[in-house]
């Protein structure tokens, strides 16, 4: 009997150990197709890896060979021109290059909101990098190949639409228009550089975008805000838009924040949707320095990171706007401004004395008009509260 059970406990030893070598032999097979896996994954990577920098070395060849990169700014649009290279060469003495779009703007001919774009090049030391936001970033822009635009101004809007029943009479409403004209004028200057200067390619590019474009922006800016209509000038907002602060029921005692909300409120209640508030950075400041009885700051003070905004209004400062005044309301809905030809820039070696005195002379304009076709869409005038009641 101790001989049955010796060899049943061999029997089993035996088993198991066949069962081992099973499972072992099981192991390395699957250790094979993990490995086969990961070697697969791994020359997929690797073609991967090569496709891609294949890829990055034509892009970088085609750059090269002067197809345009997918962001530039305009200074580097006009230094790696052929007129630049061959105002350079002595081939040609003047060039004109003419931008596709407005100021900066990488977006299409049709209705632009462009904003300017970085210089990629910091060649001046001390030049503000004017790449914020402008007031013309925040109209429809519409492009038009004539010198006088006609367009329809809204005078009174009053809307009876009403549910009526059967066989009753509907109401008349009334919308009175006037037809009016936009001139296109014309906003430029120019400046000199010596030959040397000239030749520089990251200096012009620098120069064109911090100085040119964006002294043209800057007046561009000042006069849809200010100018009084008489040509050349624009018709600015603050000449062509009225005061709607008392029909909105600002009245003594209210603070500069109620003042905003019952603007906004008042222009709303027209069917106008408000995008933008625009103050002079003064009064920006002062609605930012106020305070509760606690002595919290109402707009979250200094470690506030959020853009600048009031009643979930967004504020636009500029230094443009005089002191003391506001605009406030649909910018969509209320104007547009007609291009007539984005920026242009001209080079000439021949301008003036520039031949003998080896200068050359950098020109950049724009021709554009600006139309208030809906003054009831925004309100413009001071920013403060009645003394009386």
């Amino acid at each position: 009997m101790e001989e049955n059970s010796n060899n049943e406990l061999l029997s089993a030893i035996k088993e198991f150990g066949e069962k081992i070598n099973a499972v072992e032999k099981d192991t390395k097979a699957s250790r094979a197709a993990i490995d086969e896996k990961i070697k697969n994954l791994a020359d997929e990577q690797a073609k991967a890896a090569k496709d891609l920098n294949e890829a990055l070395q034509k892009v970088h060849h085609e750059n090269a060979a002067g197809t345009p990169a997918l962001v530039k700014t305009a200074g580097q649009t006009f230094v790696e021109s052929a007129g630049y290279k061959s105002m350079l060469s002595g081939e040609q003495k003047s060039f004109r290059l003419a931008f596709k779009d407005a100021i900066g703007s990488q977006a299409s001919n049709s209705v632009s909101h462009g904003s300017i774009v970085a210089p990629a090049q910091g060649a001046f030391v001390g030049i503000p990098d004017d790449t914020g936001t402008k007031i013309q970033d925040l109209i429809p822009t519409v492009q038009t190949a004539s010198n006088m635009v006609e367009y329809l101004k809204s005078s009174s809007v009053t809307n009876n639409a009403a549910f009526v029943a059967e066989a009753a009479q509907k109401p008349e409403s009334a919308f009175t228009f006037k037809l009016e004209n936009c001139k296109i004028e014309t906003v430029a200057h120019w400046v000199r550089l010596t030959r040397q200067a000239y030749e520089d390619a990251p200096l012009v590019a620098s120069y064109i975008m911090n100085k040119l474009l964006v002294g043209l922006r800057k007046t561009i800016e000042a006069q849809i805000l200010n100018g009084d209509g008489t040509s050349p000038n624009l018709p600015g907002l603050l000449t062509t838009v009225s005061d709607s602060a008392a029909a909105a029921g600002v009245a003594k005692g209210d603070t500069l924040i109620d003042f905003v909300l019952k603007v906004k409120n008042h222009i709303e209640t027209l069917n106008y949707t408000p995008n933008i508030l625009v103050l002079n950075p003064a009064q920006w400041t002062t609605l930012s320095l106020m305070k509760n009885t606690l002595g919290e700051y109402l707009l979250g003070g200094p470690a506030m990171v959020a853009g600048k905004s009031v009643w979930g209004l967004p504020v636009l400062t500029s230094g443009a706007l005089p002191s003391g005044k506001y605009i406030l309301g649909s910018l969509q809905e209320g104007c547009t401004i007609y291009q007539r030809m984005g920026a242009e820039m001209m080079a000439s070696f021949d301008d003036a004395s520039n031949f003998t005195t080896n200068l050359v002379t950098l020109r950049a304009e724009e021709r554009l008009g600006f139309a208030v076709e809906d003054p009831n869409a925004l309100s413009a005038g001071d920013f403060s509260i009645p003394t009386s009641s």
